[in-house]
């Protein structure tokens, strides 16, 4: 089995943040895969189920929300050793 660092985009949100609102976010994961579309899958499951945990979708009023795989980077095993990537966490974002 591979691993994989993905950074998949969320838009089509409408989250209320003060006078605005989420839009989106950029989030990166850490998979362990034996094939790309493995990857794609559950690096999507694992952030749909954070955002479930954290009661995100459930605050979101837009039907158009969907998941787009911006990256995908094979990461090397030395790389595991001795690079910090993020495991969990989101970066939103607001509409302009």
């Amino acid at each position: 089995m591979s691993r994989y660092r993905v950074v998949i985009q969320g838009r089509g949100l409408k989250i209320p943040s003060g006078d605005h609102f989420v839009v989106g976010f950029f989030a990166t994961r850490l998979v362990e895969s034996d094939s790309i579309e493995n990857t794609k899958y559950t690096a999507i499951e694992n952030i749909r189920n954070d955002l479930q945990t954290d009661e995100i979708l459930r605050t979101n009023t837009s039907n158009e929300f969907e998941f787009l795989i911006d990256n995908i980077e094979k990461i090397e095993f030395f790389d595991m050793i001795f690079k910090t990537f993020p495991r969990k966490g989101f970066t939103f974002y607001q509409k302009e």
